[in-house]
């Protein structure tokens, strides 16, 4: 099948009072349909330069209801991002298909208020129901993650695995910062401190509001030093003795929730 094909450099998208300068623009429209006073295209694709995220939210007010749209502007607060679009349509112009790709930085924003992520760095890869993020860096809660990737399926919920790993530096402040952040209930009176190499993997299942139906998570501590000083004497459960430190040196750790 022969197609036309048309393409703009540079051109400058306005929308609602808001512009975003794009790098590329091309639309390709089959000649049959041309030869039938038919333009609508059949492909079009659409490449940006980097762009602010709040513009973009200034963009996504306008679009129809869906997940990406709810998290953008309820979660994400600053960053960048650079994008390329690739959009396919049917006989009557009606969108079949997509392939959202780009790279995103600097990211800031939080999930429930109680995970707070700044800094992120990662590149995606989106189309209909499936999406991956790469080269995951930056801060959540505090934690450094220096490579992390996740994958999401969206069907009928919404089905996200992730994987990352990070270099732990915690102390006492930090630890109970994260767990009112987690909502972690710790009774005991004390001073911890957690260095180490930790490996996260993460499955959840999400339903179409974002609540959380389901998830499995497992941690593995490499190399880690555990250090644990009570502030008032500790009795050991069903052996009478009290205790005031508890050190772990070079130790492997693992859990799951």
């Amino acid at each position: 099948n022969l197609s036309f094909f048309i393409f703009t450099q540079n051109p400058k998208l306005f929308y609602q009072n808001t512009s975003i300068q794009l790098r590329e623009i091309r639309a390709y429209i089959d000649i049959e349909k041309i030869l039938k006073k038919n333009n609508t295209p059949d492909r079009v694709f659409v490449s940006s330069e980097s762009m602010k995220i709040e513009d973009l939210k200034k963009i996504l007010i306008f679009t129809k209801p869906s997940n990406f749209k709810s998290f953008a502007l309820n979660n994400i607060k600053s960053g960048e991002l650079k994008i390329s679009l690739d959009l396919d349509f049917d006989e009557n112009f009606n969108l079949e298909d997509y392939q959202f790709d780009g790279y995103v930085k600097k990211i800031k924003g939080d999930y429930k208020k109680n995970i707070i992520f700044e800094n992120l760095d990662f590149i995606f890869a989106i189309n209909k129901n499936l999406g991956s993020f790469r080269e995951i860096k930056g801060l959540i809660n505090e934690i450094s993650i220096n490579s992390g990737s996740l994958d999401y399926k969206s069907l009928e919920n919404l089905e996200v695995n992730m994987n990352f790993e990070s270099k732990l530096n915690l102390k006492n402040e930090e630890l109970n910062q994260l767990f009112d952040k987690l909502k972690v209930n710790y009774p005991l009176k004390s001073n911890i401190s957690l260095q180490g190499k930790s490996k996260h993997e993460l499955n959840v299942i999400l339903d179409k509001t974002l609540q959380i139906l389901s998830y499995d998570y497992f941690l593995n501590l490499e190399n880690s030093n555990f250090n644990l000083n009570f502030k008032d004497k500790f009795i050991l459960p069903f052996f009478g003795e009290s205790i005031k430190n508890i050190t772990l040196n070079d130790t492997i750790i693992k859990l799951k929730l």
